[in-house]
């Protein structure tokens, strides 16, 4: 109840919407606060959800948003789809895990595409001229097998083998060394 607005806290109309501290509700349900979160939904479940269900959907539900502990919980039928600006979008991830940006049907882990130039940035505060500051690793299913680091000097080193043995070296002036 709205202490300021008494007079008006639940407005149901004609048409099934209904306004809580408001009458000029333009949806079938909307609440109207000055508190951050105006609405809880509590379980004693191990989760706690709302379900979403449009006209294309064949399941009981289609997408379960809520929380699971402490948790953002988050589940789609067939993939979760990431939108900006009301039609572009802009992430998704599909049923069998791969995330794509750019890409609405991505065929690796993650797969990154773009009209133009598409890259990835990895950024460090480190300042010391032959520290890491980031790195991308390869690895099998036990193993590490190779990295390739970017130290803050720009030379960039290719390491294999568990080890972290360094192989190659392009040094920041563009020398590329190679060990034996």
């Amino acid at each position: 109840v709205n202490s300021t607005a008494p007079e008006e806290t639940l407005d149901v109309r004609d048409s099934l919407t209904v306004g809580f501290d408001t009458s000029a509700t333009s949806r079938d349900l909307h609440v109207y606060s000055d508190l951050a979160a105006p609405v809880r939904i509590e379980t004693t479940n191990t989760r706690s959800v709302i379900d979403f269900k449009d006209s294309n959907t064949t399941a009981d539900y289609n997408v379960e948003l809520g929380s699971r502990g402490d948790n953002l919980y988050l589940e789609g039928r067939e993939a979760i789809e990431l939108i900006t600006n009301g039609t572009n979008e802009g992430m998704r991830i599909t049923s069998n895990g791969n995330v794509g940006i750019g890409t609405t049907n991505p065929t690796q882990e993650l797969e990154v595409f773009g009209d133009s130039f598409t890259g990835i940035r990895i950024r460090s505060t480190r300042t010391g001229l032959t520290q890491q500051i980031g790195g991308v690793g390869f690895s099998s299913s036990s193993d590490q097998v190779a990295t390739i680091n970017a130290l803050v000097d720009g030379t960039v080193l290719v390491k294999n083998t568990t080890s972290g043995t360094e192989r190659a070296r392009i040094t920041s002036s563009g020398n590329i060394e190679v060990a034996d």
